[in-house]
């Protein structure tokens, strides 16, 4: 999951001069988005009735990817489950997004990669690791 441009813009500002930084998040969710959740596109409760954003907690660490530096990487280091879909649900899940719980604000996106068909009684589950942001 990359970053949004407005969170590296904001983390430039943090370190490199005196202006306003957006309050750094203390809680954390994950949303589901039927197309590029920059431009909405979240899952309605109209379509998948029983849908909620679920809470995730993350860990960082540093990564070897086999080249001359570590890699910084966030993963959720809880399970994250969404509820089965309800009667007549049919979607297709194509992103994912971490959100600051409190704000809503968009913190970090990812597509799904093959999408992910919803219909009923589907669940879908990120085990732990199977999120991962990196810059």
């Amino acid at each position: 999951m990359p970053i949004p441009n407005y969170r590296a813009k904001d983390q430039l500002k943090r370190y490199f001069t005196t202006d306003t930084v957006i309050t750094r998040p203390s809680s954390w969710e994950v949303s589901l988005h039927t197309g590029n959740p920059v431009l909405g596109n979240e899952v309605l409760v109209g379509a998948w009735s029983n849908y909620a954003r679920q809470s995730v907690t993350l860990a960082v660490a540093d990564v070897d990817l086999g080249g001359a530096e570590l890699v910084a990487q966030a993963t959720n280091d809880i399970e994250v489950q969404f509820p089965a879909a309800a009667a007549g649900t049919s979607l297709v899940v194509t992103h994912a997004a971490i959100r600051d719980a409190s704000t809503g604000e968009i913190l970090a996106v990812g597509q799904a990669s093959p999408a992910m068909s919803v219909v009923e009684n589907t669940v879908i589950l990120f085990a732990v690791g199977d999120i991962l942001v990196q810059d």
